[in-house]
């Protein structure tokens, strides 16, 4: 098979190939091992080789009965441990961190017949919409190199939009997997709560936390949550759900009532491509036969994101004393982001009052959803009030980043944590992605769907959402929607390379 046959074909292709006898997974993982190699764009989205545990899985035998036997995959360097393998969470407090077991969905992903091939580049802890960290430097977006692919699920949107591997593994608490397949042109969906439990995330920051993958058709997607639904002991999930969403995919929706929100609490003002993204999606859905008004949940946004802020501040100082524990660094002295330094220190200023504020904030989220979704079955906004990123753009200020320094040398950050500064920074950094949030706030179905291209050519997604557990409706519009403006035969690479 030739590098322009490979990257034609999807990873439920790949493997129709592979079980046809056409190509062997040796080849197809040395395609992907060559393609990452080469680079030529340096886009810096693996950070880890794992050669000798694919060879390992080569020359054992990968699983032929799992949906993609052979077909190259890659993982995002956040919770997930491989034993042996660095586990840097995109710090250089773990740097030198090396687990000495596998995370259970790393069983599951073999059973799948997928080759592991890498580790992909994510922000430190994963807490930022934009892929740059210190330790490994930012990752370029496929389409073009000067700007970002977005975060926390970076390295995987772009190994994918690059053709690299069909799909890869991405985690999303606030949007880190919708927000780089937007900005990518990628398919990206964070499924329900409970539906996957391989690997607890959804004990961090209050549920909000799940997985899945990030592709470039829709039934790679549907497939690789058919395949993790389900959990091991131990873990806490859902009954698994009924029903197929690869099978989902392939059938018709019926006529749906979606809502059309292009703002949010003005919290930030949406760029011009980020709603002409909206709106072409909106056009889209009208086209097929769907009623689409204008609508917008009764959301106090800010008390909302608030709470959102304040969960964040104490689960990552929980995080930086699990990193503490692991490597035996005092807290004190891990080698940390000056933003994220600032934010372990915040956690101490998250007493109960605060925790309780935020939940009685988070529920009302959960109720306002519930009877928004009762009038509109699915939502549409922007994914982003941004339609492109560059690689600072989440960096502190000067004048933010000296007050952080001094604040975190005199010991008074905790102090500082009061309304008015939390909702400056609220309105500066979630106001940028209002719109993904409310999906892991209330455990919810959402998807980031490709289609919408800008005037110079870059692509932007849209997003949809529905109802807690509707992940079945969503896949079967996202086919809809697939099958009536195909995307997959429009990525630059397709273009580009040739038969080399």
């Amino acid at each position: 098979m030739r590098f322009d046959e490979y990257v034609r074909l999807d990873g439920l292709g790949l493997a129709e190939a592979v079980r046809r006898g056409e190509v062997t997974p040796a080849e197809l993982a040395a395609l992907a091992r060559g393609a990452i190699a080469h680079d030529p764009l340096h886009l810096n989205a693996v950070i880890a080789d794992l050669a000798p545990r694919a060879r390992a899985q080569l020359a054992h035998g990968v699983a032929m009965g799992g949906p993609f036997p052979g077909v190259p995959f890659l993982i995002k360097d956040l919770v997930t441990p491989m034993a042996g393998v660095p586990a840097t969470a995109g710090s250089r407090s773990c740097k030198d961190y090396v687990p000495v077991a596998d995370a259970p969905i790393v069983a599951r992903w073999e059973a799948a017949g997928l080759v592991l091939l890498g580790k992909t580049n994510t922000p430190e802890f994963g807490l930022l919409p934009v892929t740059a960290p210190v330790l490994f430097g930012p990752t370029r977006n496929p389409w073009r190199p000067t700007l970002n692919t977005g975060g926390s699920s970076g390295g995987s949107a772009a190994a994918v939009a690059a053709g690299w591997v069909p799909l890869a593994y991405g985690n999303d608490g606030g949007g880190s997997i919708r927000i780089p397949a937007s900005l990518c042109g990628l398919f990206g969906f964070k499924p329900s709560v409970g539906r996957n439990a391989w690997e607890n995330l959804e004990e961090i920051w209050n549920g909000a936390v799940t997985s899945s993958a990030l592709t470039r058709s829709v039934r790679d997607a549907a497939a690789y949550l058919d395949w993790i639904a389900g959990s091991t002991p131990g873990y806490d999930a859902a009954d698994p759900p009924a029903g197929s969403l690869l099978a989902a995919s392939r059938r018709a929706p019926p006529r749906l009532r979606v809502a059309l929100s292009l703002d949010a609490g003005a919290l930030m003002p949406v760029s011009a491509e980020a709603r002409a993204a909206a709106l072409a999606m909106a056009e889209r859905l009208r086209g097929l036969g769907h009623e689409v008004v204008e609508a917008a949940p009764a959301i106090d946004w800010l008390r909302l994101f608030r709470g959102f802020s304040a969960v964040v501040c104490a689960y990552t100082r929980e995080d930086a004393r699990r990193v503490a524990t692991l490597t035996g660094v005092p807290l004190e002295q891990l080698d940390l982001e000056l933003a994220t330094r600032y934010l372990v220190a915040s956690g101490l200023a998250i007493d109960a009052r605060r925790r309780a504020l935020a939940d009685a904030a988070w529920a009302e989220a959960r109720r306002a959803m519930a009877d928004f979704h009762a009038r509109y079955p699915v939502w549409l906004t922007p994914v982003a009030a941004f339609d492109c990123l560059n690689h600072d753009a989440y960096q502190l200020r000067p004048l933010e980043a000296l007050f952080a320094r001094v604040a975190l040398a005199l010991g008074i950050a905790p102090l500082l944590y009061r309304d008015a500064l939390v909702d400056h920074a609220v309105r500066r950094e979630l106001g940028r992605i209002p719109f993904t949030p409310i999906a892991n706030i209330t455990g919810a179905p959402s998807m980031s769907v490709p289609g919408y291209r800008t005037p110079d050519g870059l692509p932007v997604g849209a997003l949809l959402g529905a109802a807690p557990g509707e992940d079945a409706l969503l896949f079967s519009l996202a086919g809809e929607l697939e099958a009536a403006a195909p995307w997959r035969d429009s990525y630059p690479f397709l273009q580009d390379h040739g038969n080399d």
